[in-house]
């Protein structure tokens, strides 16, 4: 219910601006025809309902803070070592927890405020509705959809799906049609549905007096274009009869019509409006609406999410200051398989913080695979420096990293990518030729210079490697020489940069076992053994370094590499024996990985995709995409490519807008077209 309050108010307090601004127009276009207004009263229902943020970039609605962090218990407490952000850490661990805080919480008390509030309208509005119905249950039927009765001392109209006028007895008869034509006019205009609805969202935002000034402003603006719609083809004197009526239906009498009808209100400013009443020009009817719509553009979207980086001295996010927000971004990462998150515990006081992240299941994961989480977790954490995974049963730590580690990494994958090719490359080497390098990273040991405090020394670095140098033209790529083997490659770290000091290869033959399991730690010589399992991934690591250094055009190479596969056997229907007859050409489609995918996504897109081109653009989407949910998919019946999508716009919620243009440029496409 917290969630709810705090969404409410946030949009609440956008609403007000829009509201602020259409009063002003209000003002501004006193003379304007009422109907007009009566459709921009409605930008602020669309405001107050709307669940997403619509995003424009000529929003003119100020940024407003998150109200939920700012009543959160924790808001403004300062963190402490060994503070708990979640109660299921081991046991041990809570030694160290300091007392907990007996702040009162904001945000409960001031949801159940909100939740009793909106109870309270809601039964205001069933209460007066028992109560007129039963008033007028002896009500005379003076002929269809028109009542008459005692009790009523203002006509008005009450019912949602059968709208029934009620008349008082005392009414005069020459009267009477004046007050047929504008009770009709409301039925007509449909405002027996407006009037409740628009009330039901004031009982959710009973506390924004705003809302409150746009409820009385709208049903005002509403009987006066009921009155304009009424007496827009009557002469003066008949305007004079209706303003007679009118007078004679409000003088000396109160409306028990409630929340749920109509009554009579703002008598004095309609008589003025009816007796002035002229034809509104059309000039004028464009130009409220033209403003009316800039209003809506500007204060019912709101500004896009800036990318900007924090300025110095800012922090990028408060997720340390707020525990579940902690917890939310630890419980998101992508941990390695068979393990899951558990709880979380600060290690620091203050910046930059420590962050252990404790979790459960029987995996281990690759150091390359917890680096991924430790990236994620910077990224998204801004005031964290140093985080640290650790296996619950049995208690061990699986993985550490620090902000400068992370940041150094790119410097060391560039010293990786150079010492692949240059230990692997012939001493002749030919200039004509793309050489690239690929590693799979399995762990990494860090060897410290004897020195008080310790200084950085060598990294070590346990994984496989992937050589492959290719002859590249505009049309295609042919692989020229290349190696696929268990190494260990050992840098030195210093002002320079890093610096290959060792690199290490086990030798063929029977020789090979021996080296592996006597040069690998005993954790990893599994993994490095089963080397075949990273073949597809490095393979297509390596095509795509060769298609951006080589100058190759893949949407050239793909459709030329298809139109062999299907040259032969032309004898046969089974898309498995033209690719049993190819497997060089299909092998480069699926080295190709992203761009293969890319090309698949936009022969989808196009449509006609049937036949033999068909099944093997399907056969590709399914050996390409590791994604359990369009193997899923495949055994279920559902269509590939809406798991595929489904998979991708997770993708984008998770990495953004950048990320997927640079790794899915087709899907991002596709998303652009589809807003279109």
């Amino acid at each position: 219910m917290e969630k709810l309050f705090f969404a409410l108010l946030n949009r609440s307090i956008a609403a007000g601006f829009l509201v602020l601004a259409l009063v002003l127009l209000r003002f501004l276009f006193r003379k304007g025809p009422r109907w007009v207004f009566c459709l921009l009263w409605i930008l602020v229902a669309l405001r107050l309902l709307c669940p997403v943020s619509l995003q424009s970039p000529l929003s003119l609605a100020p940024e407003i803070p998150s109200l939920e962090e700012a009543f959160s218990p924790g808001a403004g407490e300062e963190v402490t070592p060994g503070t708990l952000l979640t109660e299921d850490v081991s046991p041990d661990l809570t030694a160290a927890a300091p007392e907990p805080s007996h702040s009162p919480d904001w945000g409960i008390l001031l949801s159940r405020v909100w939740a009793a509030g909106f109870g309270l309208m809601l039964l205001y509005a069933i209460a007066s509705f028992l109560f007129l119905r039963q008033r007028l249950a002896d009500a005379t039927l003076l002929e269809k959809g028109i009542k008459g009765s005692q009790w009523v001392s203002s006509p008005f109209v009450m019912g949602l799906f059968r709208p029934t006028i009620y008349l008082p007895y005392h009414l005069e008869e020459d009267c009477r049609k004046y007050v047929l034509a504008h009770e009709n006019a409301h039925i007509r205009r449909g405002d027996h549905w407006l009037k409740p609805l628009a009330f039901l969202l004031l009982s959710a935002y009973w506390f924004q007096p705003l809302l409150w000034l746009a409820y009385i402003l709208f049903c005002r603006d509403m009987e006066t274009a009921c009155d304009e719609k009424a007496v827009k083809n009557m002469e003066k004197e008949e305007r004079r009869a209706y303003s007679r009526a009118l007078l004679q239906c409000s003088l000396g009498r109160r409306s028990l019509t409630g929340p749920l009808a109509f009554g009579e209100v703002g008598v004095k400013e309609r008589v003025r409006r009816v007796m002035d009443y002229k034809k509104p020009r059309f000039w004028v009817i464009l130009l409220v609406l033209a403003a009316g719509f800039l209003a809506g553009v500007c204060l019912v979207t709101d500004p896009p999410e800036s990318k900007a980086s924090p300025k110095a001295g800012e922090l990028s996010t408060v997720y340390l200051g707020n525990a579940p927000k902690t917890v939310e971004v630890a419980q998101s990462l992508p941990y390695p398989a068979g393990l899951s998150y558990a709880s979380v515990q600060l290690q620091t006081a203050r910046e930059p913080y420590g962050l252990t992240v404790y979790l459960k299941g029987q995996g281990q994961g690759s150091q390359e695979a917890f680096r991924n989480c430790a990236q994620q977790a910077f990224d998204r954490i801004g005031n964290l420096g140093v985080i640290a995974f650790w296996s619950k049963e049995p208690e061990q730590e699986l993985a550490r990293f620090t902000r400068q580690e992370l940041d150094n990494q790119e410097d060391l994958a560039a010293a990786v990518f150079q010492a692949i090719v240059e230990q692997n490359s012939p001493g002749e080497q030919t200039d004509s030729l793309v050489r690239c390098g690929s590693f799979v990273e399995l762990g990494r040991d860090k060897v410290l210079v004897d020195s008080d405090p310790p200084q950085d020394g060598s990294v070590i670095l346990y994984g496989i490697a992937m050589y492959q140098a290719f002859a590249c033209s505009g049309e295609g790529l042919e692989s020229w020489e290349g190696s696929h083997t268990p190494a260990i490659l050992t840098f030195q770290e210093g002002e320079k940069g890093y610096v290959l000091t060792d690199y290490w290869t086990p030798r063929d033959g029977s020789f090979y076992l021996s080296d592996i399991q006597e040069h690998f730690p005993q954790n990893l010589a599994q993994s490095v053994l089963n080397t075949q399992d990273y073949v597809l991934m490095q393979m297509q690591d390596c095509y795509s370094q060769a298609i951006s250094r080589g100058g190759v055009n893949p949407t050239r190479l793909i459709p030329e590499l298809l139109r062999k596969v299907e040259s032969s056997p032309a004898s046969s229907s089974s898309p498995g024996d033209y690719i049993a007859a190819h497997p060089d050409e299909w092998n480069q489609l699926l080295y190709l990985g992203d761009s293969t995918l890319d090309y698949v996504f936009d022969a989808f897109l196009k449509g006609g995709q049937t036949g033999l081109r068909g099944q093997l653009l399907r056969q590709l989407l399914d050996e390409l995409a590791p994604e359990s949910a369009i193997k899923t998919a495949a055994e279920t019946g559902q269509d590939y490519f809406d798991a595929w999508k489904t998979h991708h716009d997770h993708l984008l919620e998770q990495n953004g807008e950048e990320w997927m243009q640079q790794h899915y440029p087709a899907f991002w496409k596709m998303k652009q077209l589809a807003a279109a």
